[in-house]
């Protein structure tokens, strides 16, 4: 009797932990009904003591600030500008973080809904000489390449008197058509 004793507690011990732990798991995994409870109170589960979720942030947004071009201006000298502006930025309340990548790039990442202003700031620095945002090159005033600058209006040029003498030859034609369906009616042909 003595070795039975200790194996019946053991096993009375079991089956209360198991009573414990199946009504734990139901209270916890919320099975209990919307209802009130005995004494006129409504019945509170874990769905009500959660924190409401917060609106998910945008993708940050990373773009490159391209410098004019320096001989003098080594890596230190682009982590000195970067640090300068991540301070100025962040003294105006901005939060962008900008890496110094070499003496003439520099990235910066950025939520979405300010790249605009970011980019406005970028600008306006003296060092700047464009930025580069999903391939499109914004260049501060005055920083444009000359040269390819003039290329560029030579080509849209071209391309809009091909254009303009392409449909001068158009109607000409259709002109001719006009004429020549005129005279075969005519019997001038």
């Amino acid at each position: 009797m003595s070795m039975r004793l200790p194996s019946m507690r053991r096993r009375a011990f079991a089956l209360i932990a198991l009573v414990c732990f199946v009504f734990v798991t139901i209270l916890s995994a919320g099975v209990v009904a919307d209802r009130k409870s005995d004494d006129g109170f409504d019945v509170i589960h874990d769905d009500d003591l959660r924190e409401p979720e917060l609106e998910s942030e945008p993708a940050p947004e990373f773009f490159f600030i391209y410098l004019m071009r320096d001989p003098e201006r080594t890596d230190a000298t682009a982590k000195e500008i970067s640090s300068a502006w991540t301070t100025m930025m962040r003294s105006a309340g901005q939060g962008a973080e900008l890496f110094a990548i070499d003496a003439t790039m520099f990235a910066c990442r950025a939520a979405k809904k300010y790249v605009n202003e970011y980019v406005e700031f970028f600008l306006d620095q003296p060092e700047t000489h464009y930025v580069d945002i999903n391939g499109q090159k914004i260049y501060r005033k005055g920083t444009e390449d000359a040269p390819q600058a003039a290329t560029s209006a030579k080509k849209d040029a071209e391309l809009k008197n091909k254009r303009i003498d392409a449909k001068l030859k158009q109607r000409k034609a259709k002109k001719a058509a006009k004429l020549k369906k005129k005279r075969a009616k005519t019997g001038e042909l």
